[in-house]
C-alpha cells in the first residue's frame, strides 16, 4: 500500500512537471515574437531618413534620401541571424523538454506498474508458504498420529490376568498369588512390582499405602523382561496366622481385606507406564473358606 500511494505521488508530481513545461514553451513562444517585432522596429529605425522640403511659395518639391552605409547593413544581417539562433535553440530545448517530461511520466507509469506487479508476486509468494506451511503440520500431525497409532498397537501391555484363591483357615497363614502376564506384541522391560494386603473397617475409604522401613514390608519384584505372553507370579506378603476372631469378623463383613499393588515396566519405544490393581474379598454364606474375590471399583488403572 505504501508503494502504490508513492508511485501515485510521483505520477502527479511528473504530471505537475509536464504541464508547467508546456505552459514555459507557450510563454517563451510569446517572448521569442515580442522580440522578433522589436527587432524589426529597430530595423525599420534604421532605415535612412528621408528629407522633403516644401515650401508654399513654390510649387518645387524636392526629397533628399540618405544612402544605408554599408556597415549599417551587416549589422542588421548579424542581429537577425543572433535572433533566429536563440529562437531555434529555444525551440529545440522546449521540445527536449517536453519529450523528456513525457519519458518520465512514461518511466513512473511502468515503474508504478512494476511495483503492482512485484506486489502481487509477493502476497502469491506469501500465500505459498503459508499453504506450504499448512500442508507441512497437518503432515507432520498425521505422521505423529501414525507412530502413536504403531506404537499403541505394537507396545507391551502389563497386568493382572489371574488371583489364585486361597485357602482361609484358622491357625494357616494366609498368603495371595496374583498372576501378571503381557498381553502386548513387544516385551516389556524394567519390569517392577509392588503388592500389598491391608484391612479396613466396612464403609471406610480404601487408600492404597506401601509402607517402607517399618512393619509389614511389600513384596518388591526386581527389574526383570517380560515378553509376550510371558506369566509371572507375585505373591503378597504373608499375613501372620489367623485367629477365629479375625476370620469370624471378614465372615460378619466388620471388616474388608484388600490385596492391592502397582506393576512400572518401559516398553520397547523408551515409554515408562504404570498398571495399578485392586481385589478384595467377599464374604459368601455358606463358603467358611471365604475364598470369593472381587475386583475394587476404583485403583484399576492403566497407561
Amino acid at each position: 500500500m505504501k508503494r502504490s500511494k508513492l508511485s501515485l505521488l510521483l505520477i502527479l508530481t511528473s504530471s505537475a512537471l509536464l504541464l508547467s513545461t508546456v505552459v514555459r514553451k507557450k510563454r517563451d513562444s510569446k517572448q521569442s515574437e515580442h522580440k522578433g517585432n522589436g527587432n524589426n522596429c529597430s530595423a525599420n529605425d534604421t532605415d535612412p531618413p528621408t528629407y522633403r522640403i516644401e515650401n508654399a511659395d513654390s510649387p518645387i518639391k524636392v526629397t533628399i534620401d540618405q544612402p544605408i552605409p554599408d556597415n549599417q547593413h551587416e549589422w542588421r544581417g548579424k542581429q537577425e541571424r543572433f535572433w533566429e539562433r536563440q529562437l531555434w535553440i529555444a525551440s529545440r530545448l522546449n521540445r527536449i523538454t517536453f519529450f523528456s517530461g513525457l519519458v518520465g511520466l512514461g518511466g513512473l507509469f511502468i515503474l508504478y506498474f512494476t511495483l503492482k506487479v512485484t506486489q502481487q508476486a509477493v502476497d502469491a509468494a506469501k500465500a505459498q508458504a503459508i499453504a506450504a506451511r499448512n500442508a507441512t503440520d497437518i503432515a507432520k500431525q498425521t505422521f505423529d498420529e501414525n507412530v502413536k497409532t504403531f506404537q499403541m498397537d505394537q507396545r507391551a501391555w502389563v497386568g493382572p490376568v489371574e488371583m489364585v484363591e486361597p485357602q482361609i483357615r484358622e491357625g494357616h497363614t494366609l498368603v495371595f498369588e496374583i498372576i501378571v502376564t503381557n498381553s502386548g506384541k513387544t516385551l516389556a522391560r524394567k519390569v517392577s512390582t509392588n503388592v500389598m494386603t491391608k484391612s479396613f473397617p466396612v464403609g471406610a475409604r480404601f487408600i492404597p499405602e506401601y509402607p517402607v522401613g517399618k512393619g509389614r514390608q511389600p513384596h518388591e519384584g526386581g527389574a526383570i523382561v517380560v515378553f509376550p505372553g510371558m506369566k509371572v507370579s507375585l505373591t503378597t506378603p504373608p499375613i501372620e496366622t489367623l485367629t477365629k476372631e479375625a476370620i469370624e469378623a471378614l465372615r460378619t463383613n466388620r471388616i474388608v481385606l484388600y490385596i492391592f499393588g502397582k506393576i512400572t515396566y518401559e516398553d520397547v519405544f523408551g515409554k515408562s507406564h504404570l498398571t495399578t490393581f485392586c481385589y478384595f474379598l467377599r464374604p459368601e454364606i455358606g463358603r467358611p473358606q471365604l475364598a470369593t474375590i472381587s475386583a475394587c471399583k476404583t485403583y484399576n488403572e492403566a497407561d
